[in-house]
């Protein structure tokens, strides 16, 4: 399946919060697991603009249903 939009753009702040190369990461990846931690979480939270809570960030960890939740939450 291909990515989103929605999942395309939250690759690029994963990549630049955790610092790694965006072809590193996939829609499938878990944030925790490809290194990312507390601090990390809380400068992703900051750069989406507050849109998802801190622990929306822990219980949404993959990339897919991250972005997914980020799409939920901007439907009128």
């Amino acid at each position: 399946m291909n990515a989103t939009d929605s999942e395309r753009r939250l690759l690029t702040l994963w990549a630049r919060v955790l610092g790694v190369p965006e072809d590193r990461i996939r829609r499938t990846d878990n944030f925790f697991e490809i290194g990312g931690k507390s601090m990390d979480a809380a400068r992703l939270v900051v750069a989406l603009e507050h849109r998802l809570a801190l622990h929306e960030v822990a219980c949404n960890a993959v990339l897919s249903s991250m972005a997914a939740l980020l799409d939920e939450r901007s439907k009128p």
